[in-house]
């Protein structure tokens, strides 16, 4: 990357969050000029990711996800919301006094000391995964597989809608395809202001970060934002995040940051209309990102109507389900144009309405769970390995809060959360695919779980607000016991539990949240804020300083010698732009898009044919109409391995660059000779 483009992508940057933070800030003070403090920046941080993501999927929609398109669509966002919330400000009647904040209830000390030393401890580990990441590329496998490669696509593209105007069956399932991809869309527009993907191993950290917020939102006013926090920091140190999340483009921690976000919003604004539609907004944009979350949201939903209707607020049933729906039903949407159905991995029969499902899917879990075998290979195995040793103890804690919730509810909101959760549990084992190999993908599908988790810890905190000192300090002990179990635990993913060449960076992080935590604490003198601008406004200018040389090392190490199975082949295509790249024998597509994402990869599905000769021509003839310029044949067994070698090799048009234990990497120089089969 080249220092103008270093710097023109840090200005656009600066732009677009600038005008989009200012437009929020001044939106949220119009719509709800009684919030402040952390409720009301949460608010102002949903107002801005729906203001991120939103007008991305429209244009993306038009064939305009493109970077100046869509730095003057969000300018031009932030400007007007700025002007409409000042306007807005103006007109309301001077003799209209905001409510002071309630009282809050004084949490015990003990559980702030717990609850900051265990976030401390978490985000030093995710931060040595993140620098894991930074020195050498993503590469968690479904990362590598649809998540990173479908946002490489939508940026080569400028689309997100249409099967083949995108290409993205080119680079997995037709399932992975049809699912909702608001995590694959962020990364694409982090990968549009330098054209490469150095702020994609930063994204799921902030994430995290949101994460811990929002649940510390939920729980303060209630007393609880330091037990809803540990709860938090419980769950992303699990193997199955932590291992899986930090670095890569995974979208786990997305959906459990914004579903959280939409819980505490919900709950703060206690069924009021507008607060009650800003949560749907969370909500929406959770959905639109993994649909592990549809099943709780669906019931909530049922819930909120309910009581709005009960009380007579009409406004509130129509303004969390519009905006629930607007926010959230972009990709089913897109679904139904394309194919005809919403979820075409399934049958809708409503009466006289049938739609039949368009994509096939492998059979769920619930065959197989009559079969100790299943229960001894993998559902128990798996729950020890994505939850620890100490799962017993991790799912007795948050579904035992969920169950409260249901039984002994402190607010009628919470029957129907709670019932979310326990409804999603149950529905689990029906998601389609997961009986593949027996039950052995059930390990994979655990972090599915993620924010329904977070939330049952939450409901867990909020039963013993009011009980006994002794529970209260129960639930501390056994949420600080988690965390070390956590951070002691293996990791079965490509990057170790505690990466011992990459632990000062997270040492310093760690480190860096308890002294703000610790500031935290002093009186908010008007010297004290004045101070932390002028400290916040320093590191911004020392971040930006040391990213040039954070990006630098970045792209000279990516994929070079990352520790995947393809490395020799993955490096081949570090110096190879704008090329036409066909794929087989591995699903870790995302490296071969090269180091400025420009390379168009696919995958082809193979032909039939009686003979080996025919065989042959089919393919050759197949790889001249995709008009490649290089194929890729890796080894690997599980996946579909095209071709054989020697139809390739033995043409005149094709030159080996690179042969390995894993791999072959030939150049195309010309249209391959089907005739030649013979």
């Amino acid at each position: 990357m080249t220092a103008g483009n270093y710097l023109a992508g840090s200005l656009a940057v600066a732009a677009v969050v600038a005008s989009l933070a200012w437009g929020a800030w001044r939106l949220r003070a119009a719509l709800f000029p009684d919030w402040v403090g952390p409720p009301a920046r949460l608010a102002e941080v949903t107002i801005g990711l729906a203001a991120l993501i939103l007008p991305a999927q429209l244009l993306g929609s038009f064939g305009a996800f493109e970077r100046f398109p869509l730095l003057f669509v969000y300018v031009g966002l932030g400007v007007g919301m700025g002007l409409v919330g000042a306007r807005t400000g103006r007109s309301r009647p001077t003799a209209v006094v905001p409510a002071p904040p309630p009282s809050l209830p004084r949490e015990p000390r003990a559980e702030v000391v717990v609850a900051v030393a265990a976030t401390a401890v978490v985000a030093a580990q995710w931060a040595s995964h993140t620098t894991v990441a930074l020195s050498r590329g993503i590469t968690q496998p479904d990362s590598l597989w649809y998540h990173a490669s479908f946002a490489g696509r939508f940026v080569q593209t400028a689309r997100i809608t249409g099967w083949s105007e995108t290409g993205l069956e080119d680079l997995a399932t037709p399932l992975h395809g049809a699912i909702p991809l608001n995590g694959s869309l962020v990364h694409g527009l982090a990968i549009l202001p330098f054209g490469y993907d150095v702020l994609s191993p930063l994204l799921n950290f902030a994430w995290a970060a949101l994460a811990v917020f929002a649940a510390w939102c939920l729980g303060r006013r209630f007393g609880v934002g330091a037990l809803c926090v540990l709860g938090a920091v419980v769950v992303l140190g699990l193997p199955t995040l932590a291992g899986t999340q930090p670095g890569q483009a995974a979208n786990d921690v997305v959906t459990a940051a914004l579903f959280l976000t939409a819980i505490a919003l919900l709950f703060e604004g206690d069924l009021a209309p507008v607060p009650t539609g800003l949560a749907a907004v969370a909500a929406g944009l959770a959905l639109g990102t993994k649909l592990s979350v549809a099943v709780a949201l669906g019931v909530i939903t049922i819930g909120i109507v309910f009581l709005a209707l009960r009380k007579r607020r009409w406004t509130t049933a129509v303004s969390w389900c519009g905006a629930l729906g607007v926010s959230g039903g972009f990709w089913t949407l897109r679904n139904w144009v394309v194919t005809g159905n919403p979820t075409p991995w399934t049958d809708i029969n409503l009466g006289p309405w049938t739609l039949d499902a368009t994509i096939h899917s492998n059979p769920n879990l619930v065959g197989y769970l009559n079969e100790w075998v299943t229960w001894d290979r993998f559902i128990l195995p798996g729950l020890s390995t994505a939850y620890t040793r100490a799962w017993p103890v991790l799912l007795a804690l948050t579904l035992g809060g969920a169950l409260l919730a249901v039984v002994r509810p402190t607010r009628p909101i919470e029957r129907f959360a709670g019932a979310g959760i326990l409804l999603t549990i149950v529905y689990h084992p029906f998601i389609p695919n997961m009986g593949d190999l027996g039950g052995g993908v059930f390990v994979f599908t655990l972090r599915y779980l993620t924010p329904l988790l977070m939330l049952g810890f939450a409901l867990l905190a909020f039963e013993v607000a009011g009980a006994r000192r002794a529970w209260r300090r129960g639930v501390l002990i056994a949420g600080l016991g988690l965390v070390v179990v956590d951070v002691v635990a293996r990791h079965d993913e490509r990057i170790a539990a505690w990466p011992t060449d990459h632990l000062l960076p997270g040492v310093i992080v760690g480190a860096g949240m308890l002294t703000v935590a610790l500031a935290w604490q002093q009186p908010h003198t008007r010297r004290w804020v004045t101070g932390a601008v002028a400290v916040a406004v320093a590191l911004v200018a020392v971040g930006w300083a040391g990213g040039w040389f954070v990006q630098d090392r970045y792209l000279e190490h990516r994929y070079a010698n990352a520790g995947l199975p393809l490395d020799g082949a993955n490096a081949v295509f570090r110096d190879v732009h704008d090329e036409q790249v066909v794929v087989f024998g591995t699903e870790e597509l995302y490296p071969m898009f090269g180091l400025d994402v420009s390379n168009r990869v696919a995958k082809e599905t193979a032909p039939t044919g009686s003979t080996d000769a025919d065989l042959c021509a089919s393919w050759r003839r197949i790889l001249n109409d995709g008009g490649y310029d290089y194929i890729v044949m890796g080894h690997e067994l599980w996946t579909d391995r095209g071709p054989a070698e020697v139809w390739i090799q033995s043409d005149a048009a094709v030159t080996q660059v690179l042969r390995d234990r894993d791999a072959v990497v030939y150049r195309v120089t010309g249209p391959l000779d089907p005739d030649g089969c013979a």
